[in-house]
């Protein structure tokens, strides 16, 4: 397997624990600096930004401080929806980070906080509410978001008002067909269904009304302090046709249940116990299932482990592990899949795994911890890092090279509504081997080149055309395709129209 390239890399004030969502060649994704950014996936240019709030920091300073966006967000149609630091959900332009709508889902200054990651089904969003860090508990719960009319809101809350706890710092899993919902909890302590006391739980609700049609309490042993379930559920089937959900507790142990009913199917010891998952035990990092197999990623194996870190692979119908993988960084964030290969974040850098043996593939050399997961996407690999970097990575084997080379690889215009157009951008088009004919296509009537074919090199003079357009943003690509086969380039192009200035009166 050859090595990954760095791409490009976008540096941020504070951490970053979001997951980059990736849309259209433009990555999404929040800091704990309170901005929501959208980046040109292929340049690592910044499009907009816009402030999204930051939690304030408990007055106990032994708390954890105040941080900005953990949420991962989604994308639909021209709007991206993402939890802000401040315990609101926001609806922003997805071309121009505009502000659509604002929606308060709990008190940030008492505390709490939206850990959770948007979940769109059913032209709805769903996502949990959850405390900062404990400290102090807030009551926890599920809003269901209708996006038709997202000033009303639905909550569940997961323990009675006036209480505090049983959280839900995870991402709610869907079960479209069967129109339910599942979140865990943490929070355990009490654990009483009568009372509606849903700390550190499975649950299943109805995805329209919210009502709990169902639940697995996390066994708690005496003495236990602070064992929850850590990790979002995983719903997947196996080749045999049976339902399940998967979930992984701070207790070190993945439960499988049975679907619908959450009635315990078996359980697998992934890593030592512990209360602080972050410190190499315990798992918060979601199942991963690529139709087959369960992957996990967890803490230390067990107490003689000389690694901090661990990713399983086991087969969901005879519950045998497969292989396991000592890592060097403890896996606090989800696994990805992609055909053949298993991409682990792990506190000490990124590592790629051979999927059927749990062999080390490549590393990144140890560089900088990740607390996410890794978003995999047009031939290449997005991460966020805790020293604050947004960043791509090249995948090896990513789809044939192309012979072209496009510099720079994106590009970004601006004009005002009824004014001149932008003066026209170049593209430098090279090959590995001159000459090359290449073609220039474009999917947006406002977007033009200066020519059709041509030969390598090249300096390729982009035009966008303004008249007739409405303020707002505008995206495009021009696709360059090289006459002798390979694959195409795709250059995005982005186009921002502001409105004309009134004149004053």
């Amino acid at each position: 397997m050859r090595a990954l390239k760095p791409a490009w890399v976008f540096p941020t004030h504070l951490a970053v624990s979001a997951i980059p969502t990736v849309v259209d060649g433009v990555v999404y994704v929040g800091a704990w600096d309170g901005n929501f950014y959208s980046i040109d996936a292929a340049t690592g240019n910044v499009l907009w930004q816009t402030f999204v709030g930051m939690a304030p920091s408990p007055p106990d300073t032994t708390c954890m401080p105040g941080i900005g966006v953990s949420s991962q967000s989604v994308v639909s149609g021209d709007t991206v929806y993402v939890g802000g630091g401040d315990s609101a959900v926001y609806a922003l332009n997805r071309l121009t980070g505009e502000t659509r709508w604002r929606l308060p889902l709990a008190d940030p200054q008492a505390g709490a906080y939206l850990w959770s990651s948007m979940m769109l089904s059913g032209n709805a969003l769903y996502v949990g509410i959850a405390s900062l860090g404990d400290c102090p508990l807030v009551q926890g719960g599920l809003a269901r978001i209708p996006l038709d009319d997202p000033t009303h809101p639905l909550i569940r809350y997961t323990v009675p008002d006036g209480s505090a706890g049983a959280s839900i710092w995870s991402t709610p899993a869907i079960d479209e067909q069967a129109g339910l919902v599942y979140v865990t909890t943490g929070n355990a302590d009490s654990q009483d269904a009568g009372a509606g006391v849903w700390g550190s739980a499975l649950l299943v609700m109805d995805a329209a009304t919210l009502e709990i049609r169902g639940y697995f309490f996390l066994p708690i042993a005496p003495g236990d302090a602070d064992v929850d379930f850590g990790s979002s559920p995983t719903l997947f089937q196996t080749p045999n046709g049976r339902q399940f959900v998967a979930a992984n507790g701070k207790d070190g142990m993945m439960y499988v249940l049975t679907r619908p009913r959450l009635s315990l199917a078996w359980k697998f010891k992934l890593a030592i116990d512990c209360i602080s998952p972050e410190l190499g035990c315990g798992s918060v990092s979601t199942p991963a299932f690529d139709g087959r197999t369960l992957f996990s990623g967890a803490g230390q194996s067990d107490l003689t482990a000389s690694d901090p870190g661990s990713v399983y692979a086991i087969n969901p119908v005879t519950q045998k592990q497969l292989w396991m993988y000592t890592a060097r960084g403890i896996v606090v964030g989800p696994v990805t899949l992609t055909p053949g290969l298993v991409i682990v974040p792990t506190t000490k850098g990124l590592v790629i795994l051979d999927a059927g043996s749990g062999a080390e593939l490549w590393n990144d050399s140890d560089t900088i911890g990740l607390y996410s997961q890794v978003a995999a996407a047009n031939g290449a690999l997005y991460c966020t890092y805790v020293n604050g970097d947004i960043a791509a990575w090249g995948i090896p084997g990513g789809g044939a090279d192309s012979v072209l080379t496009a510099t720079p690889g994106g590009l970004s215009f601006e004009g005002v509504s009824g004014g001149r157009a932008p003066a026209p951008q170049t593209i430098s088009v090279s090959s590995q081997a001159d000459p090359q004919t290449f073609t220039v296509s474009s999917d947006s009537a406002w977007l033009t080149a200066g020519s059709a074919t041509a030969d390598t090199p090249f300096a390729l003079s982009v035009v966008v055309e303004i008249a007739g357009l409405a303020p707002g943003g505008y995206r495009g690509n021009l696709t360059l395709t090289p006459s002798s086969g390979g694959r195409p380039i795709v250059v995005p192009v982005s186009l921002r129209v502001t409105p004309a200035a009134r004149p004053d009166r």
